[in-house]
């Protein structure tokens, strides 16, 4: 097959292959047919335009620092608790509406909105197929693989529906408005986006070059290489020699060696150095990598077990700023793409307009130990007793099945006062083991015990 016979304005007869070099002939044969084919992408990354499709990045999430990278961004930028609220943080029928379609999901919305947000986050763009159920439910959230699905122009530019890749390799018309579409680091109108590992694939590489050479150091040298001083009177290809050469590769699997005492064994220093010069090159680029997912590397360093507190913060907050950044886009994309709908369809577009139903993402905040302490102790300082679960909601510390709140006022601790809720007036008389305490008339002081009932 040719790729004449694809130009309808060629109407010269095929050439002999035999006046084309036979490589390039084959090559301009094999690039046009791809190019008609329409199995070319859109993207313009050039790592997608290389490999043909999003493998690349999905084999760096194999490799341990990336996916830790990828995980920590999506996990924290999607909390497991959610709402929805207007602008103004007011409630009204419309965010009641949307919190019912949304509750009922076969699974939560958080892990259906991570596996958006990871697709989006590795690929660059994610596509996730509505699932709707009467009356107005929504039942999931079904991310399709990005290399399946692309975008169908006008001579404008404008994008007027998308297309899927069947089995059968044939694209099939979708309806846009049943998908929601998150696009990353979208530049130039580039309506695929931009992978975040793009700047770690280079890192990437480097390390994956350097761990194949480190397996073969540890596969040759794991253990050091032993020789040994023979005497001068000693001859290399004597008896003795040999018998001593045996003794030395049978060392690893012996506990035992006998040796005339003028013969020395010793280790090569040298190569056993070689190690620390591959760690230090392996945590150097895990740090790039950190770096170019997340922009901070954290609590590591080269050479460094550990660092500064100020260090670590600023680190810290680097990262927090892209998971905000990520955490922001995700709700956007699902308040506008999601909630908007299904609202628009059961009260008109009018009032979705007016109402504006956000979904926000609730985090838990991060527990401070110091200010976790200075909180305690003023509670304590003022009479109050620390309630577990205020200080589950203050400080993110998860509670156990019989902490939960249930409802009951805590109170304030007041020896004088009984409170039926969750303390009873015990006598000092009633106590065991007790001395009776009177007042100046005589009468018994009325002094009460915090006792939990």
């Amino acid at each position: 097959m040719t790729f004449w016979k694809y130009l309808p304005f060629w109407k010269r007869k095929e050439p002999d292959k035999g006046s084309l070099p036979k490589k390039a002939y084959i090559y301009a044969e094999n690039e046009i047919e791809r190019f008609l084919s329409e199995e070319v992408f859109e993207n313009p990354d050039d790592l997608v335009r290389r490999y043909g499709d999003y493998s690349v990045y999905q084999e760096m999430v194999k490799d341990s620092v990336v996916d830790a990278a990828v995980s920590r961004l999506v996990l924290t930028a999607v909390p497991k608790r959610w709402r929805v609220t207007t602008p103004d943080g007011k409630q009204n029928r419309v965010t009641r509406f949307c919190e019912d379609a949304l509750s009922d999901m076969e699974r939560s919305l958080a892990d259906a909105a991570r596996e958006l947000v990871f697709s989006a986050v590795v690929c660059g763009v994610g596509f996730a197929e509505i699932g709707i159920a009467p009356p107005l439910r929504v039942l999931d959230l079904k991310v399709l693989d990005p290399k399946n699905v692309r975008y169908e122009r006008d001579k404008y530019g404008v994008v007027t529906n998308l297309r899927f890749r069947n089995a059968d390799g044939e694209w099939t018309p979708l309806n846009p408005y049943k998908f929601l579409v998150m696009v990353r680091n979208r530049r130039f109108n580039n309506l695929y986006g931009v992978s975040d590992l793009r700047s770690a694939y280079l890192p990437y590489r480097v390390k994956g070059i350097l761990q194949k050479a480190r397996a073969l150091y540890l596969e040759k040298f794991a253990h050091p290489p032993l020789f040994a001083y023979l005497p001068p009177s000693m001859k290399a290809q004597s008896s003795e020699a040999g018998r001593i050469r045996t003794l030395l590769e049978n060392l690893r699997k012996r506990q035992v060696l006998t040796i005339p005492a003028d013969v020395r064994i010793g280790f090569m220093e040298v190569v056993r150095a070689e190690r620390n010069e591959f760690e230090s090159a392996m945590n150097a680029l895990s740090n790039e990598i950190r770096t170019g997912i997340l922009t901070a590397f954290l609590m590591a360093g080269e050479g460094l077990s550990s660092t500064s507190r100020s260090a670590a913060e600023l680190h810290e907050a680097s990262a927090m700023v892209k998971i905000l950044t990520v955490r922001e886009q995700i709700e956007d994309v699902l308040s506008r793409q999601l909630l908007y709908r299904i609202a628009a369809y059961r009260y008109g577009k009018r009032e979705a307009e007016s109402a504006r139903p956000t979904l926000e993402f609730i985090a838990r905040p991060t527990a401070n130990p110091q200010e976790l302490a200075n909180t305690i102790l003023a509670l304590k300082e003022a009479g109050y007793k620390t309630d577990v679960k205020y200080l589950s909601d203050r400080f993110g510390m998860p509670l156990e099945d019989d902490e939960i709140d249930t409802g009951a006022d805590v109170g304030t601790y007041d020896p004088k006062q009984q409170i039926k809720d969750r303390r009873r007036y015990i006598p000092w008389s009633q106590r065991k083991g007790s001395q009776e305490v009177t007042s100046g008339k005589g009468k018994e002081a009325p002094v009460a015990e915090v006792v939990p009932v």
